[in-house]
């Protein structure tokens, strides 16, 4: 797609993308309600952000993503986790992903799997030496928060995350 003509990229993919997390309750009543919403951040006449919620994207375009989940079981869900993926052409912001419960973000790379974030690999040098590399937040392909505990009935939990679109 060529970068001077107008890129209009379908959140709905991510929005579905989030929902697979319970592809195997899906098929049965789900226990979890989820919400999905994607803003464009803009800039005020103060230089203060505002949010626009929004459907397409143009290149350029900084976009917040916004998840949430409620557990509307009567059982607590263990091991849950929040998961956002990162359409491309988008690169995710680093810093960016914040979740308001106990939680350990992580990022997947390709190739190598999730990991905390930032995501760091060690590789042995030729003469021996141990060398830690650190990914850039641009190869992150998709982003998760692993709850602590469990999310119990009634529970709601939220993560958001940025992303630019190239």
């Amino acid at each position: 797609m060529s970068h001077h003509r107008t890129a209009r990229l379908r959140l709905a993919c991510a929005a579905s993308a989030l929902a697979s997390v319970f592809s195997t309750q899906l098929a049965f009543a789900s226990p979890v309600d989820v919400s999905f919403v994607a803003y464009a951040i803009e800039k005020d006449g103060l230089g203060l952000e505002t949010f626009v919620p929004v459907s397409t994207v143009m290149p350029g375009q900084l976009i917040e993503y916004r998840v949430s989940y409620e557990n509307v079981s009567e059982a607590p869900l263990q091991k849950f986790v929040i998961k956002g993926d990162i359409p491309q052409p988008s690169k995710f912001v680093p810093g960016s992903g914040l979740s308001a419960t106990n939680s350990q973000l992580e990022a997947y790379v390709d190739g190598f799997g999730w990991s905390s974030v930032p995501v760091k690999r060690q590789t042995r040098q030729p003469d021996g030496r141990v060398t830690t590399i650190e990914f850039p937040a641009h190869t992150y392909e998709a982003v998760r928060w692993k709850l602590t505990g469990a999310l119990n009935p009634g529970e709601k939990v939220g993560a958001l995350y940025r992303v630019r679109y190239d």
